[in-house]
């Protein structure tokens, strides 16, 4: 295998500037048809030959811009509206107190149109208590003041004795009478609010009956 070599020869030129003071006298010198300079006397005196490189331009500046953008303006609050005043609560009118000497009126006494009314409202009939027990549990004398109150008032547990109304007291209004009388018995064949008495308590309450009276009220006391 053969290898060739081959050399370039690269020239590069560079032009100078002589500068060259020639005497008025000179005389151009022709070689050829070319000149190649000037003739001068010897007694003339050469001007100094300076010899100038040309300067390379100055590199480029980069441009700068003289453009500042704006600061940019921040975008307002949001509106907040101030809270709403509390309302007012209106002052209570001023009441004086009583004088100090000033005694509450007494209570009218309790009559028997005055009393509160009653709880239930039916006939009183009569009947002989001394046949057996009343369903409280005691045997009691038509001479007493007792009473015997419906079933459904009654409301007796598995045990009749142990009802807690038994030995209570009952208030009986008529005629504007108020008569006092012992729960004792159950009344099996009374409706709603009536009631069966002693024989005496029944002549209290209606001295004029015929062995039943309608209308005749009466409440359990407190």
């Amino acid at each position: 295998m053969a290898f060739s070599t081959t050399t370039e020869i690269v020239v590069d030129t560079i032009w100078t500037t002589t500068t060259v003071w020639v005497a008025s006298s000179a005389t151009p010198l022709n070689n050829n048809g070319f000149f190649t300079g000037y003739s001068q006397s010897p007694s003339s005196s050469a001007a100094p030959t300076t010899t100038s490189t040309p300067t390379p331009p100055p590199a480029p500046t980069p441009a700068t811009s003289s453009y500042v953008p704006p600061t940019p303006v921040p975008p307002p609050a949001p509106y907040d509206p101030p809270p709403p005043a509390a309302p007012t609560t209106a002052a209570a009118p001023y009441v004086a107190p009583p004088p100090a000497d000033a005694t509450p009126a007494a209570s009218p006494p309790t009559s028997p149109s005055s009393a509160p009314q009653a709880q239930y409202t039916g006939d009183i009939t009569y009947y002989d208590v001394s046949v057996g027990l009343g369903s409280c549990g005691w045997q009691g004398s038509n001479s007493q003041n007792l009473v015997a109150l419906a079933s459904d008032v009654m409301q007796n547990g598995p045990n009749p004795n142990n009802n807690p109304l038994c030995g209570q007291t009952i208030s009986i209004y008529y005629q504007g009478n108020v008569h006092q009388a012992t729960i004792y018995d159950t009344c099996p064949t009374c409706a709603g609010g009536s009631i069966d008495l002693t024989e005496q308590l029944f002549l209290q309450v209606a001295p004029d009956g015929n062995g039943r009276v309608s209308g005749v009220s009466w409440s359990i006391n407190n």
